[in-house]
């Protein structure tokens, strides 16, 4: 196909697009305005409802998924959040580590301590 041809035929399909979706557009508005004009108020509550009840939904099933997730990538979350103490990381004894200034993770208790550190 020439250039020419699928300019011609680029042109009066976007002219056949636009043209046709605004006048659907146009009809369903003019259809919509006259039956909204009754049942208004009521749509309006059930979309209102129908989207808070779906927010709701998915926020929850959204949110268990970022705990779980979380929960089981405790060094990324720690990385990404700046965190100092890293949740649910234990050492080698089972006690909880704590990420030092330079990354490095030491105990909390009994292990090792900053060099200098009064015991």
């Amino acid at each position: 196909m020439s250039y020419r041809r699928f300019l011609i035929a680029n042109i009066c399909g976007a002219v056949a697009w636009a043209g046709g979706t605004t006048a659907l557009m146009w009809a369903l508005g003019s259809v919509a305005s006259h039956w909204m004009s009754r049942v208004g108020w009521i749509l309006l509550v059930a979309v209102i409802l129908v989207g808070l009840v779906v927010g709701r939904v998915s926020g929850s099933a959204l949110s268990a998924k970022a705990r779980d997730w979380a929960r089981d990538h405790p060094d990324e979350v720690a990385r990404a959040t700046g965190a100092r103490d890293i949740p649910d990381a234990t050492g080698p004894t089972g006690e909880r580590e704590q990420q030092g200034p330079t990354g490095e993770r030491r105990q909390q208790e009994g292990g090792p301590r900053e060099p200098g550190a009064v015991q």
